[in-house]
């Protein structure tokens, strides 16, 4: 889904992303969500409007993603599962 409406919101805009760095996408992948599905089409809304010359920046502040995190580990650019 992520990759679905990075690619509306670069068509409808004409801004082509070139890039999304993988803190992005672990931050994408790791919230919770309370919104959902409404929730992440704005986010990516909002991150393609503040789009640095091709690359998808983090549309999620820092204090957002730190303690919304469910997925926080990474292992080898992998997200995995808490025990």
């Amino acid at each position: 889904m992520i990759h679905h409406f990075v690619k509306v919101f670069s068509e409808r805009m004409g801004k082509p992303i070139e890039h999304m760095p993988q803190a992005t996408m672990n931050a994408f992948v790791g919230y919770h969500w309370p919104g959902n599905v409404r929730e992440l089409q704005n986010l990516i809304e909002l991150a393609e409007i503040r789009w640095d010359n091709g690359m998808l920046p983090n549309p999620l502040s820092t204090q957002q993603t730190n303690s919304t995190l469910r997925f926080p580990h990474q292992v080898h650019g992998e997200i995995t599962k808490q025990p």
